[in-house]
């Protein structure tokens, strides 16, 4: 059974909502002018999922906003990954995840109705970090690399989250997230 505590939920949320603007892998390298160019718009909607963990181990919740953001000539695709245990009793403290991998795609397409076509990719495997903290606010980014920008284009971010969970023999689950808004 998957519990949802409302209260868990609205602190994650919140707190992906106050911290969402640092970059965890930035933020101490940032410098003040530049926080900017490495976040999610607060207008991106945050994705959520519960994950019940089999045995002892506490159920998730993962977080994510995803968007393409444009600076000067560039544009990228990123996505902004957050977590949080669900439970305040933490039974079993060991690997939760094989694998948690988030994959960004900067995408584009001639109209609004035109099919998206892949212009750059990134993934980042950040199963050490899913796996070492039982809460991330501030968030970690995988980012695409940056394109040139065209205007000729609607542009959009989109991103799929694929987990192996730690002893429940499903193997790989992909978490297909919904792209964002168009840029043109």
């Amino acid at each position: 059974m998957i519990k949802r505590s409302a209260a868990r939920f609205l602190a994650v949320a919140t707190a992906a909502s106050v911290f969402g603007g640092i970059n965890a892998a930035a933020a101490s390298s940032a410098t003040a002018a530049d926080p900017v160019q490495h976040m999610c718009p607060d207008s991106t909607p945050l994705q959520s999922q519960w994950i019940d963990l089999p045995g002892l181990k506490p159920t998730m919740i993962h977080s994510a906003h995803v968007c393409s953001r444009r600076s000067g000539a560039s544009i990228k695709s990123m996505v902004r990954l957050y977590w949080q245990i669900e439970e305040d009793v933490i039974q079993d403290r060991s690997k939760r995840y094989t694998s948690f991998k988030v994959t960004s795609r900067l995408e584009r397409r001639s109209g609004a109705s035109g099919a998206d076509s892949v212009v750059t990719t990134k993934t980042c495997d950040v199963t050490n970090e899913v796996n070492g903290d039982y809460g991330n606010s501030v968030g970690l980014e995988c980012a695409s690399p940056s394109a040139t920008f065209d205007p000729a284009y609607k542009w959009s971010g989109d991103a799929t989250i694929v987990y192996d969970i730690e002893g429940d023999n499903k193997g790989p689950i992909t978490w297909k997230l919904t792209g964002s808004a168009l840029t043109s």
